[in-house]
């Protein structure tokens, strides 16, 4: 077990290395600092992590570093210098601030406005993009890590740069961010009046900081000066990266040079040609994800890569470079899923009751459209459906799966429509034509199966079936509702 020290942990950064480490197997959270928040229980700071048993936030000078293996320093740009510079220094440092991550000190001092405080610190510095520095990190004593900006931008061009497969004249990153980047300081811009509905760009024209990473990560890839147009755009959302960039290149060739290099890569992920990644998709995760489409003008493509700013864009990269530095595995503590809006592919519907339905969808909407749905109900199961003989079973193409409760529910269409439906009584009305009467079988909450077919965007039913197992769903579904948990074979149909 390994002793680790947050200092800055009070801000947004220093409580997402807290919420990692706290389920790492090999980390045990020995001190954190907070110097407005000294004598503070870290629950009364961030509520959410109340759950945990961590030390009370002191000072820095309050801290006894014996027996620590390494320090996490989320402290603010500027302030991380000196309070390194008098750490112990047998210590081993992940620095999380804009410290350490510009080799050259003139470039500091221009991008930073002030003298570095620590030049000989600067001096064995490794830069924290982990999936092009990792040999180096191993072995190194303090490691910077990457502003999040810098980082989106680096996994979308450094291979295309190394590959030589852009021309290097003519790369536009347009990025845009989620408001956590900011910190947590109290600032009149970042108030929710001042922030909400609307957008912005900031540090255009060549000003923003992490113009100084992109010029020394690019230009040393390149072996030659390399400059970018960069923007970045602040979007009212708490956190992630979009960064949209342009090039000019062959589409394929650049999307082919992304996939072999990060082909082996565990959290980077290359989409298929043509796929564009979402915020979303990496929302609370280690992952970055990258996707590649041509343009209408020949020659040119747009490479879209996304990231989680205090995750893969600065503590979870922080908790990465630890564990090649304490000589760990170095997805350990890291391989949490995204935590996605809508429960995966899950849609969630309320009326008096919860209901929710995944459609699955194999083609068009046109006659022979297959459409399987299914339902549950304040987390009950509803696919108990009693077995049914049908002695003339209809073509399968002619077969629609719905998922619904008596009384309400509805079916959704892969196209993102909903024909809504209810079933009373024993007699059923879904739009636009049903005068059938629907089974005796049939009880509240169980599937249906419809035959009919799709005529002006709507379904029209001729017979109602209380039946929701093999007979009309392909293996392919009734696997994947099992694995769901939301499906159970009627007694006929056990094997």
């Amino acid at each position: 077990m390994h002793n680790v020290v947050i200092l800055g942990a009070s801000g947004y950064t220093g409580a997402e290395l807290v919420r990692l480490i706290s389920t790492h197997p090999s980390l045990r959270i020995h001190a954190l600092s907070g110097e407005r928040k000294a004598g503070m229980a870290y629950g009364d700071v961030f509520p959410h992590l109340r759950h945990l048993s961590l030390p009370v936030l002191q000072k820095i000078e309050e801290i006894n570093f014996a027996g620590v293996d390494l320090v996490f320093c989320a402290l603010p740009h500027a302030t991380s210098q000196a309070v390194i510079a008098a750490l112990p220094t047998g210590l081993r440092v992940v620095d999380l601030s804009a410290d350490f991550r510009l080799r050259d000190l003139a470039a500091y001092e221009k991008w930073y406005g002030q003298p570095h405080a620590a030049p000989q610190l600067q001096a064995e510095a490794v830069y924290g993009l982990t999936e092009f520095y990792r040999d180096q990190i191993r072995s190194a004593r303090l490691v910077a890590g990457t502003g999040c900006n810098a980082a989106t931008g680096q996994y979308a061009l450094c291979p295309l740069i190394a590959d030589g497969v852009i021309d290097l004249d003519e790369i536009v990153i347009d990025l845009k961010a989620g408001v956590s980047g900011a910190g947590r300081a109290l600032k009149e811009n970042l108030l929710h009046a001042e922030l909400s509905e609307g957008t912005h760009s900031y540090s255009a024209g060549g000003k923003h900081r992490h113009l100084g990473e992109f010029d020394q990560e690019f230009s040393a890839l390149a072996g030659r000066r390399v400059q970018v147009q960069f923007t970045p755009h602040l979007l009212p959302m708490n956190r992630g990266i979009l960064a949209t960039v342009y090039v000019r290149g062959t589409p394929e060739d650049i999307h082919a040079s992304l996939a072999r290099r990060y082909g082996s890569e565990p959290f980077l992920k290359v989409l298929p040609f043509g796929g564009l990644p979402s915020t979303r998709d990496v929302r609370g995760s280690n992952y970055v994800h990258i996707g590649v489409v041509g343009d209408r003008i020949a020659g040119r493509a747009v490479v879209v890569a996304v990231l989680d700013n205090l995750t893969k864009g600065s503590s979870g990269q922080a908790l990465q470079n630890a564990n090649l530095m304490l000589g760990l595995e170095e997805t350990t503590g890291l391989l949490m899923a995204p935590v996605f809006p809508y429960g995966g592919t899950m849609k969630s519907l309320r009326k008096k009751r919860r209901v929710q339905v995944i459609a699955l969808a194999g083609g068009a909407l046109v006659l022979s459209t297959a459409l399987i749905g299914y339902a549950m109900r304040d987390g009950i199961n509803y696919f108990r459906s009693p077995s049914q003989v049908v002695e003339s079973p209809p073509p399968p193409s002619e077969v629609f799966r719905i998922g619904g409760l008596v009384a309400e529910g509805s079916l959704v269409r892969d196209s993102g429509e909903t024909v809504h439906f209810d079933v009373t009584d024993g007699g059923a009305t879904v739009p636009v034509r049903f005068t059938g009467v629907l089974p005796d079988l049939f009880g509240e909450g169980q599937g249906m199966v419809g035959t009919g077919r799709l005529e002006a965007g709507a379904f029209v039913a001729s017979e109602i079936l209380a039946k929701h197992d093999e007979t009309y769903m392909p293996k392919e579904v009734i696997d994947a509702l099992k694995e769901q948990g939301v499906y159970q074979a009627s007694a006929a149909n056990d094997s």
